[in-house]
């Protein structure tokens, strides 16, 4: 048999937070919903463990079976162990997860970092990624972490390429299986982080089912699901079928009131500093909201700064805090001005409807030939709050303003003010929100097969996929710009004296309405729905094809003295395409969030592709084995022509329970569909035009292809070490080192970085902006990917298990952490980035842990587990610093507080079987973060929207407090 790592999950701790009404209603809750009490454990599996369970026992009976290894195409009987890492996590680990969706238990192993997920991807209204989980290997990118789905690829969710892990049919996979290391040999395009493999239950004979609930510790987050599973044999056991059909849903939390988000956490100017006090630019202070942008409006220049509008638009004044920097402040009347924890706030959690529907046969024609089909069908149904229009003095309102409220008009007439500037978060326009709809069809045609040939016996599989991703996007109370700003200029019809738009006195037919930005509650819903599109909305429909087909034969065409050569080999054909459409005003760009931008064309590959696995030693003085692997795919892309890939590998086992194993590939990832033809999506950016220095002010800033892009090429090396010594049979310990360079990295720059680049004289930056003919004035902005980036990746893994009989039962731990020692971008500004330990954004922290501790028994078992994640800072280039401060330069800005600091968090699972007739009933129940640990606090920088984030990393900790879910598993 071979031997696999298997994880589990990952610890830390905290104190715990009192809310014992609240939670033990919840807990109240889901007993009462489910009728179920307790939770699975953890119980991460190897392939090759001292205890053997039936299923083991009876594969073991089976002398011809071969098993394939994510990582690997060989099929081995002999026991050999591919050079490439495997981790493995069961159904049982994925099952003992306090979480609805098991891309959350899978994040938790220490070797993902900066995965997209429903927290982190909260704001991205315009990307259509809102509420989708996207795992991320290695941090290296979302777009270099290849999903499969038994060992095939599957329609891509989006133009990026990436797979939405709530389309797996989650209720029947088996295992998932994470190869960490360059793969792109084996597998072809897009494995350069490694590849995640979900393996699903397709053998299953019987029929099971199972209804699960949660709600977290405050009541929210309220979900419930339920899945079938059925599955027989047919034609006298020919042939087989397995269904399973699954229903979820979860409440979305809109509002963040959370404790630890009203607290007012963030950084902000220090409004004292100076290049030569001593002090540091940046201070991280509790109290902070913004100054110049609050709910109802406040003016914020002149005499008459300060004054604010609250409900019905009565003014009064703002009590500004003891240190103000716009658009920040501290303390004074932050609170009426902050705006988390409100509904213009970020928010914590979308709302989410899912259905699964999945169906497998096979059948088996002769001994030497098998078919096969699947059929899968998976919608989903997704709201996700994302912005309101905020506007930090951004508004000019002139003296004939008739909205302007008498007391103010007054003043201004006494002082002589004819204009002032406004801020105002719009209350009374709705909150921008993502209402998705996706449908993701896969239809899997195949045969299989035996031959002879060689004296040996082979093998042969053939497949065809068709695979269609449907999504519709709808971006809810978008904000049409052009009639934004006419509603905002009112005046009074000189002949009816009634309050109208100026535009209408030379165009009464515009169908403006006049919108009041100083109050709250003071607007008709006419001028809402004026600046809301006028009954146009923000939408896009999209269709992404993918037409696969593989054709791969495998065998042992001779021996040498150390056993038999291995050899896979086979083709490949693939061809992603896209189609849709959107809004007329998407194409002008003139949303302020949404601007939905769609693609027409396809891209397409070709590839030949072979494996193979040489014995060198076996059972020598010196070496117990020693084999060597290799790979190699040539591939034809139609974008930019042949490109060859390869890998290297060997392990050596010197003696019994002593194995290292070492790999050295070249891999690349192809440009996708939104990187080379995206014809320009995202919303309006504010910024500064370093030509003039003025500042820009919400302008468009789409993202649009670039069809001259090239493959990256990325070479990563891996050398570790497995020890199971003879004295502990039970035990195991691993360690692995890696690293991967990757050449001619795919990046898109920030709308300033483009802007910075031309200035400096780069031409083909310069060809992304437009000027207004003979002048510096900037009105577009178009951010394209380019071929530009130098990216490095080191660190090493260590994992370690040991099982223990005791007390007529199995007690199991297991350790698994991951080192990040660097990741470093050179983007050829002649800087080289490191953010590895930077645990404010997407960057790996430089520790993750995960550890396990179950006992199981029968009917019981029992678990818990820990995640950890080291401290860290929110940049490694910052100067931290309270007093004789260097100068703060953009390089390198002083802060006052640079430390993030360590999180842990602790899980349990419980779970008893009780008879039920013939059968058992599982009742579970899990608990996720039990101590009720708060995130630590990472702080949204200063300026522009920095007063909207919350202080949280949601890509990194938890952030939704305990989280309960309990339910029952039965089997008839």
């Amino acid at each position: 048999m071979i031997r696999m790592h298997a994880i589990e999950q990952l610890v830390a701790k905290k104190e715990q937070s009192s809310r014992p009404d609240t939670q033990l209603k919840t807990i109240s809750k889901v007993f009462l919903l489910l009728a179920a009490a307790s939770l699975t454990g953890p119980r991460l599996s190897y392939a090759q463990s001292a205890d053997t369970s039936d299923d083991q026992s009876a594969a073991e009976d089976r002398a011809i079976e071969q098993i394939t290894v994510t990582g690997t195409r060989i099929s081995r009987v002999d026991g050999y162990e591919d050079p490439t890492p495997v981790s493995i996590m069961s159904d049982e680990t994925l099952n003992s997860f306090g979480s609805e969706n098991i891309a959350e238990a899978v994040n938790t192993l220490p070797v993902f970092a900066g995965s997209y997920t429903p927290g982190s991807s909260i704001q991205n209204a315009s990307s259509g990624t809102a509420a989708m989980n996207i795992l991320n290997l290695r941090s290296l990118g979302t777009n270099r972490t290849l999903v499969l789905l038994d060992g095939r690829r599957v329609v891509p969710s989006v133009m990026e390429g990436t797979i939405d892990v709530n389309n797996i049919p989650q209720n029947l996979v088996k295992r998932v299986e994470v190869a960490t290391g360059g793969a792109s040999a084996v597998y072809g395009s897009d494995a350069v982080g490694g590849v995640v493999n979900f393996i699903l239950d397709k053998e299953y004979t019987g029929l099971k089912g199972s209804v699960s609930g949660g709600a977290t510790g405050y009541g929210d987050r309220e979900n419930i699901g339920a899945s079938l599973t059925g599955g027989m044999d047919f034609a006298g056991g020919r042939g087989h079928v397995v269904a399973n059909v699954a229903y979820k849903t979860a409440d979305g939390i809109a509002i963040n009131d959370r404790p630890w988000n009203l607290k007012g956490w963030q950084f902000m100017y220090n409004p004292n500093y100076t290049p030569t006090n001593g002090q540091p630019e940046r201070i991280l202070l509790d109290q902070v909201a913004t100054s110049n942008g609050i709910a109802g409006g406040i003016i914020t220049n002149t005499a008459l700064r300060g004054t604010a509008f609250g409900d019905g638009g009565t003014p009064y004044q703002f009590v500004y805090g003891d240190l103000v920097f716009d658009p920040d402040m501290r303390g004074g009347d932050w609170k009426k001005a902050d705006v988390r924890g409100t509904r213009a706030g970020q928010t914590l959690a979308p709302e989410a409807e899912n259905r699964n529907l999945f169906t497998h046969a096979n059948y088996q024609i002769n001994d030497n030939l098998e078919v096969y089909a699947e059929l899968s069908s998976d919608y989903s149904k997704t709201y996700n709050w994302a912005y309101s229009l905020e506007c930090n003095g951004c508004i000019t309102i002139q003296d004939d303003n008739p909205f302007i409220p008498a007391s103010v008009a007054t003043e201004m007439a006494a002082q002589g003010i004819t204009e002032f500037r406004l801020g105002t978060q719009h209350p009374d326009l709705g909150i921008i929100g993502t209402d998705g709809e996706h449908e993701v069809n896969r239809l899997v045609l195949g045969a299989n097969g035996l031959f002879d040939a060689f004296g040996s016996n082979w093998s042969w599989d053939a497949y065809y996929t068709k695979g269609v991703s449907k999504h519709t996007e709808i971006a809810d109370h978008a904000h049409y710009m052009p009639n934004v700003a006419l509603a905002l200029d009112a005046v009074r019809d000189p002949v009816t004296n009634e309050i109208v738009c100026r535009s209408t006195l030379t165009d009464p037919t515009n169908g403006c309405a006049p919108y009041n930005p100083m109050g709250i509650g003071v607007n008709t819903q006419a001028a809402v729905d004026f600046i809301e599109g006028a009954g146009v909305r923000a939408f896009r429909k999209q269709e992404i094809t993918q037409d696969a087909a593989a054709f791969t034969v495998s065998g042992e065409p001779f021996s040498v003295a150390a056993g038999p050569i291995s050899v896979a080999a086979g083709l490949a054909y693939k061809k992603d395409s896209v189609e849709g459409e959107n809004d007329p005003y998407s194409r002008d760009r003139d949303w302020y969030i949404g601007g939905y931008g769609v693609a027409n064309g396809s891209i397409d590959s070709t590839e030949i592709y072979m494996e193979t696995v040489v014995p060198v030693l076996r059972d020598v003085s010196w070496a117990d084995s020693l084999d060597l692997n290799g790979a190699v795919r040539v591939t034809d892309y139609s974008t930019s022509g042949n490109l060859t890939t390869w890998k290297v590998g060997a392990t050596y086992q010197p003696v019994e329970g002593v194995r290292f194993r070492a790999t050295q590939s070249r891999d690349a990832r192809a440009p996708n569909l939104a990187e080379l033809i995206s014809e320009g999506g995202g919303g309006i950016v504010s910024g500064i035009n370093p030509f003039t220095g003025d500042p820009l002010i919400l302008i468009p800033a789409p993202r649009t292809g670039n069809p001259n892009l090239v493959p990256e090429l990325a070479d990563a090396t891996g050398v570790g070490i497995v020890l199971q010594p003879n004295f502990m049979p039970e035990f195991s310990l691993s360690f692995d080192y890696w690293a991967v360079e990757i050449e001619d990295s795919i990046d898109t720059l920030s709308l300033q970085e483009t802007l910075d680049r031309c200035f400096l004289g780069n031409q083909r930056f310069c060809d992304a902006i437009d000027f207004v003919p003979g002048t510096q004035d900037i009105t577009e902005v178009r951010r394209s990917p380019f071929n530009y980036v130098e990216e490095t990746a080191k660190g090493y893994d260590i994992e370690a298990s040991y099982n223990l009989p005791i007390l007529d039962g199995n007690l199991q731990a297991r350790v698994l952490m991951s080192r990040y020692l660097e990741r470093t971008t050179n983007d050829g500004s002649g800087v080289i980035r490191e953010t590895a330990g930077e645990n404010s954004g997407s960057e790996p922290p430089n520790w993750r842990l995960n550890a396990s501790l179950s006992y199981a028994t029968e009917p019981m078992m029992i678990s818990v587990s820990a995640r950890g994640i080291s401290s860290g800072v929110y940049d490694n280039r910052y100067i931290e610093c309270n007093s004789f401060c260097p100068p703060s330069t953009a390089a390198h800005r002083t802060t006052s507080d640079n430390g993030i600091a360590s999180q842990f968090f602790f899980d349990a699972a419980f779970s008893y079987k009780v008879p039920f007739g013939d059968s058992e009933v599982d009742l579970f129940l899990n608990i996720r973060n039990v101590l009720d640990t708060d995130p630590t606090v990472v702080a949204a920088d200063p300026g522009s929207d920095g007063f909207f984030y919350s202080p949280v990393n949601h890509a990194l900790y938890d952030y939704l407090g305990r989280v309960f879910q309990g339910g029952f598993r039965v089997e008839f």
